[in-house]
């Protein structure tokens, strides 16, 4: 999936077929749920299970992007398996949210903040106005 976010967070997605024949690691696990280790000594299904049941917030940096200063290119995972998930972690975040949406979670659906002003960086994004509000709702009970 091809996917581009404007400055107000408005994101456009285009899916595309990515040929996974030629990955064969595509789907073993970090990137799928094929070999699981065995200290999880779990099934795929019930991984899924606990998965969609849980309660789950991804941040997402709006600069994580392609190789501009702060996007961290060079220590990018940049495997036959990472690049099927596509090229860059924003767009690899926004391609597995959809993913998420459409067959993880269909019923309980998990979010995705897009923390604007930040690349790869954790000292930028999680004192973020954005991500503080995904991590630490406030409820108005």
């Amino acid at each position: 999936m091809g996917g581009s976010c404007g400055s107000e967070t408005a994101c456009r997605f285009r899916w595309q077929t990515q040929n996974a024949g030629q990955c064969p690691q595509a789907n073993r696990w970090k990137y799928g749920l094929e070999s699981l280790p065995a200290h999880l000594q779990r099934t795929a299904d019930a991984a899924r299970g606990r998965y969609a049941a849980a309660d789950i917030s991804y941040l997402a940096a709006a600069g994580d992007t392609g190789t501009a200063p702060g996007a961290y290119y060079r220590i990018l995972d940049k495997s036959c398996a990472a690049q099927l998930q596509d090229p860059y972690r924003l767009q690899r975040a926004l391609a597995y949210a959809d993913y998420d949406r459409r067959y993880l979670a269909p019923d309980k659906p998990h979010r995705l903040t897009i923390v604007p002003g930040c690349g790869h960086n954790v000292a930028c994004v999680f004192p973020a106005p954005a991500a503080r509000q995904a991590l630490f709702p406030i409820n108005a009970d």
